[in-house]
């Protein structure tokens, strides 16, 4: 199922990447000439960078421009996610955000996706688009 209608040459964001499973299967259904990136908060210790690249390695596809650690939520973060495409908005954002975790510690009011659109939105605001106009949130 394609419900962000991803194509070949599409600019993909996973700003809460985890275990990079969504830029995986993104990369599947485009095999040729995706650009992703994905932002993830957790250490490597809790994300191993190597075996995520070594999961596209394995499965033949296209890596990953980036896989960046930070929080998605840092305007410089964002930013910097943006130069590994040439500062181009990303033509989707496809994510599965974190289950409540941030929200249990008081550290945020909002929870992760609200805080995402409100980043979006921000960064449109201030000329600096993370998503394209018309482009896709799944």
């Amino acid at each position: 199922c394609n419900v962000a209608r991803i194509k070949n040459g599409d600019r993909i964001l996973d700003p809460f990447a985890g275990s990079c499973a969504t830029l995986l299967a993104a990369s599947m259904l485009a095999p040729s000439s995706i650009q992703s990136v994905g932002i993830e908060i957790s250490h490597n210790g809790k994300v191993n960078r190597e075996h995520v690249i070594d999961d596209f390695k394995l499965r033949n596809l296209t890596l990953p421009a980036a896989l960046l650690h930070g929080d998605a939520m840092d305007e410089e973060i964002r930013q910097n996610a943006r130069s590994y495409i040439e500062n181009q908005p990303f033509d989707a954002i496809l994510t599965d955000p974190p289950y409540g975790i941030r929200e249990k510690t008081g550290f945020c009011d909002d929870p992760p996706l609200i805080q995402l659109v409100k980043c979006i939105g921000l960064d449109r605001d201030n000329d600096r688009r993370l998503l394209k106009k018309s482009g896709r949130l799944a």
